[in-house]
């Protein structure tokens, strides 16, 4: 976000499966991570829902937080 001067930045990354699991990291274990502004938020989350579910859940739930993060900026 810095470099690029822009004022939300996202990233997700992840084990969508459905192979790459181990036990301390099963397939469906995404990170999501979002800035904005002087703000950074990074949450760990668990879906166990096939590869597709994982990562259309990961995308809204990264979308989410950029949106709460949104609408606590008003």
């Amino acid at each position: 976000a810095e470099r690029s001067g822009c004022d939300v930045s996202v990233a997700v990354g992840g084990i969508a499966g459905p192979d790459g699991g181990t036990p301390g990291k099963p397939v469906g274990t995404v990170w999501i991570s979002v800035r904005f502004r002087d703000e950074q938020y990074s949450e760990k989350l668990t879906f166990n829902r096939g590869r597709s579910k994982n990562k259309e859940y990961a995308a809204s739930a990264a979308l989410n937080r950029v949106r709460l993060l949104l609408l606590d900026a008003k």
